[in-house]
């Protein structure tokens, strides 16, 4: 015999609740796999953004770099011996082909925007964003909404919500009695 819906007494604090616990159907796991495809995008898009910012930062630094060397080699130490003054001017040569030094800044300009764009789109997105227990709870209430019925199903949210359990503790807890109730049967 295949059981799809199974009727559970839960116990909380001495009182007892009638609860059916039901396997998804297509539509609710359907349902379900999009809620998750939806929390994993903004992941993903957030993980994204991070490395862009990163890579960002890190060409912002180089460019900081190359500007200070610029600096240095116009502006050479006058008690450098003739061996040092040709290393500089070939240093000066490289640079030159590397790009002048007022691109280098518009560069700069450009990048420190782009930065500060990024930074404020990833504040906008972990505002949004929740952290992986808190999204793996959730989910759990989530499943609650969909797969739960029965007379004592807005009693038990109540005391869930009210003190604070975990959706996933009362999860484990169903899950406990349906999987008796397939042994029974």
């Amino acid at each position: 015999m295949i059981i799809t819906k199974y009727p559970i007494i839960i116990e909380i604090d001495g009182v007892e609740h009638k609860l059916t616990l039901a396997e998804p159907n297509k539509q609710q796991q359907q349902t379900l796999r999009e809620i998750h495809d939806v929390r994993n995008s903004k992941s993903t898009k957030l993980s994204a953004m991070y490395a862009q910012l990163e890579e960002k930062t890190e060409e912002y630094s180089l460019n900081k770099q190359l500007l200070s060397s610029m600096q240095l080699l116009e502006h050479p130490d006058e008690s450098q011996d003739k061996e040092d003054k040709s290393i500089t001017d070939k240093a000066k040569m490289i640079l030159k082909k590397a790009g002048d030094k007022v691109s280098l800044l518009l560069e700069q300009k450009t990048l420190n925007r782009e930065i500060a764009v990024l930074r404020t789109k990833i504040d906008e997105l972990n505002l949004d964003a929740i952290g992986a227990e808190d999204s793996l709870e959730l989910a759990y209430k989530e499943r609650f909404e969909l797969l739960v019925s029965g007379e004592g199903k807005a009693a038990v949210k109540n005391i869930v919500e009210n003190y604070g359990i975990l959706y996933r503790q009362l999860f484990e807890e169903l899950n406990k009695k349906a999987i008796e109730l397939k042994k029974k049967k």
